[in-house]
Order: C-alpha cells, then structure tokens, then sequence
C-alpha cells in the first residue's frame, strides 16, 4: 500500500512566543527542560505526527474536522497536548497545554499510597 506524502506543517508565532515564556533558555539545576528541549522533542513530534498523520487524531471538538489534537508524554515533559488546524493544503500546529508541576502533582497521588 502506498503511503501518503507528509503534509507541510507550520507552528504559529505564538507557540514559539509561549515556550520562550514556558521554558528557560537553559536547563535549570532542578531539571527543568530548556526553550531548546521542548523545540527539538515534543514540539517536533507533534509536527512530523501531524505531518503523516493529521486525518487520524482526534478532534478536540465535536463537528470541527479541521482542528486536531495530540499528545505527548516524556520523562522530562510529563504530557503535552498540541492543537493543529488544517488551512489549506498544509497544517497549522496553533497551540499546546503543559503543566510544569505535573511530576510533582502525580508524586503526591493519594491512590500511589
């Protein structure tokens, strides 16, 4: 079976604009992950998802087919949920959810004790 070609993915400004606030420029001594970490690892496994596999996530609305979602879970991340829009002839990676504190919440999970 043939496989489609990739789909030419872009992230919106303001992703970029919200990971520079999210994440330092640099690790920080207590391990928290760099502007750089996430560009390179969750931001960029959502865009080649999206680029192969856009039609096959879900949509986080039901009867809007043009946006989808996936999600992302690391070690160093925890999970990470991104949005894409479909325009056009190529997709749109619009935004993304992260908790910071996320390792640390789960840590404290009553139902762990």
């Amino acid at each position: 079976m043939a496989q489609d070609l990739p789909r030419e993915v872009t992230v919106a400004t303001r992703v970029f604009s919200q990971a520079r606030e999210d994440f330092p420029a640099h690790r920080t001594d207590d391990g928290r992950p760099s502007y750089s970490d996430f560009r390179d690892g969750p931001l960029e496994a959502a865009r080649l998802f999206f680029a192969r596999r856009f039609d096959e996530a879900p949509t986080p609305e039901p009867g809007l087919p043009s946006i989808r979602q996936w999600d992302t879970l690391s070690k160093i991340f925890g999970p990470v949920f991104f949005y894409a829009l479909a325009v056009a002839q190529r997709i749109e990676i619009i935004s993304y959810e992260y908790d910071p504190d996320y390792w640390e919440t789960i840590g404290d999970d009553p139902a762990e004790e």
